[in-house]
């Protein structure tokens, strides 16, 4: 079944299409609800993996866990716009989270200007019914691990950023930083702002979704080995002959300077770092 899927979407570059338009146009009419199908069923099958992992080391399921969701085979990706307003909602979450690190002082103050600038930046539709009871949650009334959570949707606004080309992500063991990813976005801008930098927003042609996705799945991949199997040295280019799930760069610039082994540790020691923090 994901061979089947990974072969559509050979095909898909085989032909040239254009990635960047809203609908896989090489599929067809009648063969729509066999990929949407097939599409659904690769993503439930690694949620039911994900259950699986977690229920054999004992650990919780993430908040609002579904083995389905009702978007599981949507092959229509958001347009631009979306995207941008979605980034910006993301970082409003992330620094409400960040403000958690304040004194209460400074929260107190802070934190109504921020739900009241969001409540007239006309983002309503675009953020979830979680985020929004982050952003009205009052000072010193966030739970320490909600507040944490928050701070990793700044890695979600800088990607969708970076695919709208208004963002440059850095190295992959170095973190986002939340003064650029927020003004990329228009946070705190006016409303009128806001809305000329999402009517404006245009998908970056050198932005390669696809190949980031898979880079940061292979990274994913790497450090869960390491944090949960084996540490030791990999030969990444023979072990990337036989990978079906994801497409290793061995180019990435994050890798240059330092070796794949040593660059897998270092994110190891970030990811204990956050871990207990």
């Amino acid at each position: 079944m994901e061979q089947e899927f990974s072969n559509a979407l050979g095909q898909k570059k085989a032909l040239k299409l254009d990635p960047f338009k809203d609908s896989i146009v090489f599929i067809g009419k009648n063969n729509m609800k066999y990929f949407s199908d097939l599409k659904a069923e690769i993503r439930r099958q690694w949620r039911r993996l994900y259950r699986k992992e977690m229920e054999s080391s004992g650990q919780p399921l993430s908040d609002g866990f579904h083995e389905e969701e009702p978007s599981d085979g949507d092959l229509y990706p958001p347009d631009p716009k979306r995207v941008a307003a979605r980034a910006c909602c993301l970082a409003a979450v992330a620094l409400r989270g960040l403000a958690n690190q304040w004194p209460f002082e400074e929260q107190k103050e802070f934190l109504p200007r921020l739900y009241q600038w969001f409540l007239q930046s006309g983002l309503e539709r675009e953020i979830e019914d979680s985020e929004r009871k982050i952003l009205e949650t009052g000072a010193g009334e966030l739970d320490a691990q909600d507040a944490l959570n928050a701070l990793w949707r700044w890695e979600g606004a800088a990607v969708l950023l970076a695919s709208l080309g208004r963002l440059s992500l850095p190295r992959d063991d170095e973190t986002i930083d939340p003064k650029l990813c927020g003004d990329a976005c228009g946070l705190l801008a006016s409303r009128s702002e806001l809305e000329q930098l999402i009517d404006n927003a245009s998908f970056d042609r050198h932005f390669d979704r696809l190949a980031y996705s898979n880079r940061v799945l292979a990274i994913h991949w790497r450090l869960r080995a390491l944090l949960h199997t084996r540490v030791e040295q990999i030969d990444f280019v023979r072990f990337a002959e036989g990978v079906q799930w994801a497409e290793f760069n061995l180019e990435w610039s994050s890798m240059k300077a330092i070796s794949l082994f040593a660059a897998s540790q270092l994110l190891q020691q970030k990811m204990m770092i956050w871990a207990h923090s």
